[in-house]
């Protein structure tokens, strides 16, 4: 279900207890509630560290996608933060610090063109190996 979905079936609800009178308006209330819950999970925001490792021969050729990628993951409404470092040590390390709005919409991100391009780079050899990716909550 999408946010707009949530918020319609929210006011429905809502509505619905504005027709409802008596008992039956506790069960309504506890409807509300549940919905919420059900909202906020599938709300949760979902925030990834990515660890690149570039095979040096292609160094700057990846390096200019991975700024694109940055570039196009940000016009994506989900996006709430998107973020490219590359290693001081070892420049063919890149990671990302992303954070979106949740995991439905993180799929949505996954299967655009500039994703689809990424993951053809590991196949390429450009990516030495697959990315790490590991997901984090805020402390």
């Amino acid at each position: 279900m999408n946010k707009v979905t949530l918020q319609w079936t929210k006011r429905i609800v809502l509505f619905s207890f504005l027709f409802f009178i008596g008992g039956k308006a506790i069960n309504v209330i506890a409807k509300v509630k549940d919905i919420h819950t059900i909202s906020n999970k599938m709300n949760m925001n979902v925030n990834l560290t990515v660890i690149v490792k570039v095979n040096p021969n292609y160094l700057d050729e990846v390096k200019k996608m991975l700024q694109n990628m940055v570039v196009e993951s940000r016009k994506e409404k989900a996006c709430l933060n998107y973020v490219l470092h590359q290693s001081i040590e070892d420049p063919t390390i890149f990671i990302f610090h992303e954070t979106w709005e949740n995991e439905q919409l993180l799929a949505i991100h996954n299967e655009k063109p500039y994703l689809k391009a990424f993951k053809k780079l590991i196949n390429d050899h450009k990516i030495i190996e697959t990315p790490t990716i590991y997901r984090t909550k805020k402390l």
